[in-house]
């Protein structure tokens, strides 16, 4: 059974920051589209099988359901929500940014 993945509007503009980051700070066009490409890939990936990512260590962050998908130097927060087969991406956040305080 596949799952509907829906993307926040904070995800999505994690999303946006990130590429535009390294599109415009860093100067690399190319690996901006690159990683676009990667989390996007990722993000579908998790209509099928979201449960192969563990819920999040944190013991706040486990007790509220959220798992984490790491991508290249960032992590895909979501829920999954079996009631309405349902995968609702959080967050996307550069994995050595203090996440916990931005959940």
């Amino acid at each position: 059974m596949a799952y509907q993945v829906v993307i926040t509007r904070k995800a999505e503009n994690d999303l946006y920051q990130a590429i535009d980051y390294i599109a415009y700070e860093l100067q690399s066009l190319p690996a901006a589209k690159r990683l676009a490409q990667k989390l996007k890939t990722g993000m579908e990936s998790l209509k099928e099988m979201p449960y192969r990512h563990p819920l999040i260590k944190d013991q706040l962050m486990a007790a509220f359901d959220f798992r984490m998908l790491t991508i290249e130097n960032y992590a895909i927060f979501y829920k999954v929500i079996e009631e309405t087969n349902t995968v609702i991406i959080s967050r996307i956040l550069y994995i050595k940014s203090n996440w916990q305080t931005l959940l």
